[in-house]
């Protein structure tokens, strides 16, 4: 907003394009025009604003975890934005399911592991198996296998996660925490060579993350 006690605009007041020009205490007032249209988002731009909020609220909570499992694969974007797109686009996929089994942890080409289970122990432990890669390439004995697991009841998406496993071992054993009775939990693994994706950002130092199963917290 300005003012001037000698206007050019001389005793003229009204608009101009988007000023508006008044007379205020005996001084001439300018003022852009707020801009008043509210235009509706269409169908389309609603659903894809809906979807990337849905997404982002799943990523920003596991921000750690992707930030690790899409390192290797990003080039000029930083992790979090490659897997925020990667996961907009799975769970467009997937038909917007309530559910997460479309979330996308990591993203490479090392192998994951065949006959994964899940088998639920007490005090909210769980057991994680898998089996050896059908094939013996890209994958290590030693590998770093991350077990995430994912409270989906919980508006926060918290999570409880193990990286302390190596591939050759197994099996691992998860403590589930902050849960509550009734609670649904989302299981997912990746497996990732750890000091290969320290010296140099490649593909193959990270496994696609596997789907597991889910659990129900008893009561």
């Amino acid at each position: 907003m300005a003012r001037s006690d000698a206007s050019i605009f001389g005793d003229f007041s009204g608009r101009i394009v988007n000023l508006v020009v008044y007379k205020l205490n005996g001084k001439t007032v300018i003022r852009i025009r707020p801009n008043t249209t509210k235009r509706k988002p269409s169908v389309l731009q609603k659903q894809n604003r809906d979807d990337f909020a849905h997404v982002m609220h799943y990523i920003r909570g596991l921000r750690q975890i992707v930030d690790s499992g899409y390192y290797d694969i990003s080039e000029a974007h930083y992790a979090f934005h490659t897997a925020l797109s990667a996961n907009l686009k799975a769970y467009k996929a997937a038909g917007r399911p309530e559910s997460a089994e479309w979330l996308k942890l990591s993203e490479g080409t090392r192998l994951g592991a065949p006959d994964l289970q899940l088998e639920a122990l007490e005090n909210n432990r769980y057991r994680i198996t898998w089996g050896k890669p059908l094939r013996d390439y890209w994958q290590g004995r030693y590998d770093r296998v991350i077990i995430v697991a994912l409270n989906n009841s919980d508006d926060s998406h918290r999570y409880t996660e193990s990286q302390s496993t190596l591939r050759s071992q197994g099996e691992a054993i998860l403590e589930v925490q902050v849960v509550s009775p009734g609670d649904e939990i989302y299981f997912f693994i990746f497996f990732q060579d750890v000091d290969d994706s320290l010296r140099k950002k490649n593909a193959v130092n990270v496994s696609c993350s596997q789907f597991i199963g889910t659990a129900i917290i008893a009561e």
